[in-house]
């Protein structure tokens, strides 16, 4: 009799989970609610430059972004600190490696949650009237 009752309870516990929501909902990233990536700001290590935009997304080797209305490649090893609002920081450890599990959680709050495809990385190219992205100049010295 007690193991059917406990069958019983179990059985309608199950019934009531999947109605639950767990984790973080979707709506919960911005690029989800706006169509957009969250802004960040990164430091340039050479040169003190500051590169601020919108993020596109972000890879396992660099963050895409648009600043000033033109597609930007900033690649890891020149960022030396970062700003990305709700998404935090780009995430290195303690010998200044991308942490890449931390980058993909990064990539949730970027434009393109999925990444950007070669043909999606042409597309975005020429509607921004480009041929290749922009890099940081290491010749700009900024304060």
């Amino acid at each position: 009799m007690k193991t059917a009752w406990i069958g019983g309870a179990a059985a309608l516990i199950a019934l009531g989970v999947p109605g639950c929501a767990l984790g973080t909902r979707p709506a919960y990233y911005s690029s989800v609610r706006t169509g957009q990536g969250i802004r960040c700001i990164v430091l340039i290590a050479q040169t003190r430059q500051r590169v601020r935009g919108e993020l596109l997304a972000a890879g396992d080797t660099s963050v895409i972004m648009v600043v000033d209305a033109k597609v930007w490649l900033v690649p890891y090893r020149m960022i030396v600190q970062s700003d990305c609002g709700d998404g935090g920081s780009i995430p290195f450890d303690d010998h200044a490696r991308l942490v890449v599990s931390a980058a993909k959680v990064l990539q949730k709050y970027s434009r393109y949650p999925q990444g950007i495809d070669p043909d999606l990385w042409q597309r975005l190219l020429q509607a921004y009237g480009q041929t290749a992205p922009n890099l940081p100049d290491p010749s700009v010295r900024h304060q």
